[in-house]
């Protein structure tokens, strides 16, 4: 859990309001994009990994991410389950630090992963809710949209992730994270950041 402290105070480093008041900084914490813009992020990062597990050699699922236990099949589930958890928050659900790690029950092959895909696609196309509902999250309340926003731009980062071992791998992926995918989210300028 990443943690930021000034002598005995700490604080979810998740959290920017709560560093930003921690280490006394003037900080707004209203996301940039508005829940349809990052709604639409979200469906343009799913969508992206759809395409890029078709690129993704079966026997590279296997391989283990640097400095992590995860491996390439797990990184990819588990960025479908921040999606899914988003989606179940947005019902109602706690966003408790079981929901943050968004790991699935198992982990679905590529084939069974690209449905599960689609029907995230469909909920998030259908979604009808106020984005300003306030949210208990495992670092304190929240809005959904603020949610939303952690949502979108934790599958991105984990594209840029993914897309950065398949290069390792010597894996051309077709479809890429782009620039304006990036642009307006609170993302890491490292892939390993």
């Amino acid at each position: 859990m990443p943690v930021v402290a000034d002598g005995d105070l700490g604080v979810h480093a998740v959290d920017l309001h709560q560093v930003a008041e921690l280490l006394n900084i003037p900080y707004e914490n209203t996301p940039v994009l508005s829940p349809d813009e990052l709604i639409e992020k979200t469906v343009q990062a799913l969508s992206l990994l759809r395409a890029q597990i078709a690129d993704i050699p079966d026997s590279t699922l296997p391989v283990t991410l640097p400095g992590r236990d995860r491996t390439i099949e797990s990184l990819i589930n588990h960025t479908v389950e921040i999606a899914v958890n988003f989606l179940d928050v947005s019902s109602g659900d706690p966003f408790d630090e079981s929901r943050a790690n968004a790991e699935p029950e198992s982990n679905l092959n590529p084939s069974d992963l690209s449905v599960r895909i689609d029907a995230v696609l469909q909920r998030l196309g259908s979604l009808k809710v106020d984005f300003s509902t306030p949210i208990d999250t495992y670092y304190g309340k929240q809005t959904l949209h603020s949610v939303l926003e952690r949502c979108a731009w934790h599958c991105v980062q984990h594209l840029r992730q993914l897309e950065f071992i398949m290069s390792k791998c010597g894996i051309q992926l077709s479809s890429r994270v782009t620039e304006k995918l990036m642009a307006d989210l609170p993302i890491p300028k490292d892939v390993w950041g």
